[in-house]
């Protein structure tokens, strides 16, 4: 139970430093918003990157619902985001470092097997933002986990 709440505040952590970097853009202003995703004014772009493991897109499961998710926030938040799929085990650090090296303040590793990447690649960029879909949370600062039950592993 305190994992899911540790989760729980991670992301709430997360979505409130993407709110608390933005500008609101002149149609939020004067109370004319609808959901579109263009001419976003933000002091910092907010960059989300996702990598896969191995299974690919497609999954009809966990990685398609993380694009999912990825569609949405670009709609909500304004933000950015790509998705890399790993083919290969020897693809997962080069895919994290990527987005890491790209200056992504957010990368989810869709996958317990990208923990060791993730391990490897958030020493290096201590300032990114990683979070590890379906691992246990890390004693790294910028490392973050996300374990679901099976039945509840994809709220839309």
């Amino acid at each position: 139970m305190r994992n899911v709440w540790s989760v729980t505040g991670a992301v709430a952590i997360v979505c409130a430093s993407v709110t608390g970097c933005t500008v609101p853009r002149q149609d939020q202003r004067d109370g004319t918003a609808m959901w579109s995703n263009t001419e976003a004014s933000y002091a910092i772009p907010f960059q989300v990157g996702v990598v896969t493991d191995t299974r690919g897109l497609n999954d009809i499961g966990t990685h398609d619902d993380s694009v999912a998710g990825l569609q949405r926030s670009e709609l909500a938040f304004d933000c950015t985001g790509g998705v890399i799929q790993s083919h290969t085990t020897a693809d997962y650090v080069p895919n994290v470092n990527a987005y890491a090296k790209q200056g992504y303040q957010l990368i989810v590793a869709d996958g317990k097997s990208l923990q060791p990447a993730v391990a490897t690649i958030s020493r290096k960029h201590p300032r990114t933002n990683f979070l590890i879909l379906g691992a246990e949370a890390t004693a790294s600062k910028n490392v973050a986990g996300a374990v679901f039950k099976t039945e509840e592993g994809a709220y839309a």
